[in-house]
This record gives structure tokens, C-alpha cells and sequence, in this order.
């Protein structure tokens, strides 16, 4: 850390097995039937992003997903005046007076 007018400051960093974690929140929210922290609308947060960029790099295109739907789509919605502020695109643009 950087020195401040106090002096310098410091901290300990302990390691943490997040696996262990992980797993002893779960068994924790089995027992004692809640939610776990890490549940499952996170996991398909977290690994629908990951599997979509995997599968388009392997496949050597771009995948186009609903995430309202959660469905991959044939073709990407459409984005009008996407690029830049939207004046090059004659539906984005604004009719000056």
C-alpha cells in the first residue's frame, strides 16, 4: 500500500480454498434447507456467458443468445444505430429542424 500522512499500512492476506468454501455452504444450506449463497440462477449466470464464448471460438462465429429466453437465436436482434451515436444509420438519425 502507499505511504500516507499516518505512515504505511498493512494487512494479512490469508489463502482460502473457495472450493471448501463452496461446498461447506452448500452442505450448510441442505441441512438447514435455505438457499446457498452460490445458487443456481448464479451458476447460470456465471457459466452460460463462458460456454456461449467457448462454443463461438470454436465454431469461429458469433453465438446470439436471448437471455430474456434463454435460447440461442438463428440471427442476432437487430441494432439500430448500434454503431457510434446512431446519426449513421438513417433510422437512428434525428430530423433536425
Amino acid at each position: 500500500m502507499p505511504e500516507s500522512k499516518r505512515g504505511t499500512h498493512s494487512f494479512e492476506i490469508r489463502p482460502v480454498d473457495l472450493f471448501q468454501e463452496h461446498f461447506s455452504d452448500f452442505i450448510d444450506a441442505v441441512r438447514a434447507r435455505r438457499q446457498p449463497v452460490a445458487g443456481v440462477d448464479f451458476g447460470l449466470y456465471v457459466t452460460v456467458p463462458l460456454l456461449l464464448g467457448v462454443d463461438s471460438y470454436r465454431q469461429g462465429k458469433l453465438n446470439n443468445f436471448d437471455a430474456r429466453l434463454h435460447r440461442l437465436l438463428d440471427r442476432p436482434f437487430p441494432r439500430i444505430g448500434y454503431e457510434g451515436n446512431g446519426r449513421n444509420h438513417p433510422e437512428g438519425r434525428r430530423r433536425r429542424v
